[in-house]
């Protein structure tokens, strides 16, 4: 898979949340933003981990967030992509989740080393 096909799949997802928003379906919007940067993690993590375990796009965030060589607003984006939503289906933070998967794939996707 190439960088570009990477960035296509990252920026469909993202796309997807978008439209979730702006439908007024917040929920749907963050599951869109947890896949596009799960994807990233995922795709970061296989590169710097080969034969590592087999994870989802949400257990490879988790390993981002305990990732010590990633800078702490990487890891911070990470954790908030992957905090529970409270009883009344509210985010315990402020921060937007499209706006950390895009910051998170966008950092994950520049430390991939170049395409020959």
């Amino acid at each position: 898979m190439t960088k570009s096909d990477i960035n296509a799949i990252i920026h469909a997802e993202l796309d997807a949340a978008q439209a979730a928003r702006a439908a007024g379906n917040e929920g749907r919007a963050r599951v869109h933003a947890r896949r596009a940067a799960g994807k990233a993690a995922e795709i970061y993590r296989t590169v710097y981990f080969p034969g590592g375990p087999r994870l989802n796009g949400f257990r490879h965030l988790q390993r981002i967030v305990a990732d010590e060589n990633l800078p702490g607003d990487l890891r911070a984006a990470a954790e908030r992509l992957t905090v529970q939503v409270t009883p009344a289906h509210t985010l315990p933070h402020d921060d937007d989740p499209l706006e950390d998967a895009r910051n998170l794939a966008a950092a994950l996707l520049t430390r991939l080393p170049a395409e020959d």
